[in-house]
């Protein structure tokens, strides 16, 4: 289904399919925090660990805790965002009759989701730094494993560069992403085979 600013008709679609038919907007977000209390528990758990057996922190600590208020934050936009990306459901099954109001959903919704992507990279790869940190440690007077774990690191920053530059370059010119549907353009197959 294509919408378009200049002439909005109301879907025919059926209703939401999947988990949209039977998981209201509040069952999304007790989902997202859920997962911040899970996830604060088990570094909780980490600290009380390793400052029982250590009795000190390390940088894999500090990359940990940097992850997990990250995620904090990117919950935090997912419980904003719930509301528009339920009304784009919603008009898309035609349960609401579509109006200038779809787009300005749909471009509130573009905005979150590209920081929302943004945030989740960044929370995996600040983990990922979290074990690089630990493997740092462990490697300690083996130095051809050193070798291997600065090319690891420099694969891994550059893995995380590339995923900005991409999701960046999606669209051609790049402000297409914020506005509902401009995405849809796309500047050149290299963004696809990224």
């Amino acid at each position: 289904m294509h919408f378009t600013r200049d002439h909005a008709t109301a879907p025919t679609a059926p209703p939401p399919l999947g988990t949209a038919r039977h998981l209201p907007p509040g069952g999304l977000i007790a989902i997202a925090w859920f997962s911040i209390i899970l996830a604060g528990t088990f570094v909780a758990a980490r600290t009380a660990i390793r400052t029982t057996k250590t009795e000190r922190l390390g940088w894999d600590d500090y990359w940990i805790y940097f992850a997990y208020v990250v995620l904090i934050i990117n919950v935090i936009l997912q419980t904003l965002q719930a509301p528009h990306l339920y009304y784009l459901v919603r008009a898309n099954s035609g349960l609401v009759s579509v109006g200038a109001e779809f787009f300005v959903h749909g471009d509130r919704y573009d905005r979150y989701e590209f920081v929302i992507i943004g945030l989740f990279w960044t929370v995996l790869w600040s983990v990922k730094a979290s074990f690089l940190a630990l493997y740092w440690k462990l490697f300690r007077g083996l130095g051809q494993y050193k070798k291997w774990w600065v090319g690891v690191a420099v694969f891994s920053f550059l893995a995380y560069v590339g995923c900005w530059i991409a999701s960046v370059n999606v669209c051609h010119p790049p402000a297409l992403y914020f506005k509902f549907g401009g995405y849809y353009v796309s500047r050149s197959s290299r963004s696809i085979l990224y």
